[in-house]
């Protein structure tokens, strides 16, 4: 799984605009600047102390998107509501990866998701179907990349 996540973190690396601009430039829409201060503290009592946030994205409809990292490198994507809602689990390596080629965990996340790689049984779409819609978008570009 590993190196299915550096391909994909390779292609988001070399994208029009680089990786610092992933999320202004594909998630502008459904992402507002900043972060709640109690993200991460919410985060860890709803997941355990287990995790530790990697990234988070405040959400124009309410809400944190977050990406924690459990001490094994599995992921859980998870929707910081009135409640912590898990969204998806990914193996191991998705952070490994991410650090390795500079590029943002929860874009890289949300790309893996949006190949279909993992598959989460349609909870992002049912729950935030904004950010599964730019996540789709992310997948249209980098898929033609990958095609040449």
């Amino acid at each position: 799984m590993i190196e299915h996540y550096r391909d994909l973190a390779d292609q988001l690396a070399t994208m029009p605009g680089g990786a610092a601009s992933l999320r202004t430039d594909y998630f502008a829409t459904v992402t507002v600047d900043g972060l709640p201060a109690d993200a991460e503290e919410r985060l860890r009592s709803s997941l355990g102390g287990g995790y530790v946030l990697a990234e988070g994205w405040a959400l124009a409809g309410g809400g944190v998107l977050a990406l924690a990292v459990a001490g094994n490198g599995a992921a859980r994507l998870v929707w910081l509501d009135a409640a912590a809602e898990p969204v998806l689990d990914f193996p191991s390596g998705l952070a490994v990866a991410a650090a390795e080629y500079g590029i943002p965990p929860l874009g890289l996340a949300l790309l893996v998701h949006a190949m279909g790689t993992v598959d989460d049984g349609g909870r992002l779409r049912r729950l935030l179907p904004q950010v599964d819609k730019a996540a789709k978008g992310l997948l249209l570009i980098a898929s033609c990349r990958l095609c040449g």
